[in-house]
């Protein structure tokens, strides 16, 4: 009787994690593909128009320009750090 109830419990909690694991994944993959639920299901990720082409190129210019600014940012704190670095060294 008492391998019995163990062998219930264990197979109700392993199918219960599995059923809880494949909708979880299932609704992230929905989500990625097709969005918020609220709104209409159009793809996000699988749209061929020339409207996401276009916004695209537009990350693509903002992600190098930020890039860009990044390295100056850096290479203005290098030259603060030294700068820093050599006065702390003459004192």
């Amino acid at each position: 009787m008492l391998l019995y109830l163990i062998t219930t419990v264990t197979l109700d909690v392993a199918y219960a994690t599995t059923w809880w694991i494949i909708s979880k994944t299932r609704k992230g993959i929905s989500y990625i593909f097709y969005g918020n639920h609220n709104s209409s299901y159009s793809p996000l990720l699988l749209q061929d128009s020339n409207d996401c082409k276009e916004l695209l190129e537009k990350i693509l210019k903002k992600n190098e320009a930020q890039e860009i600014l990044i390295n100056n940012l850096n290479n203005r704190i290098e030259i603060i750090n030294n700068y820093l670095g050599n006065t702390n060294n003459a004192n």
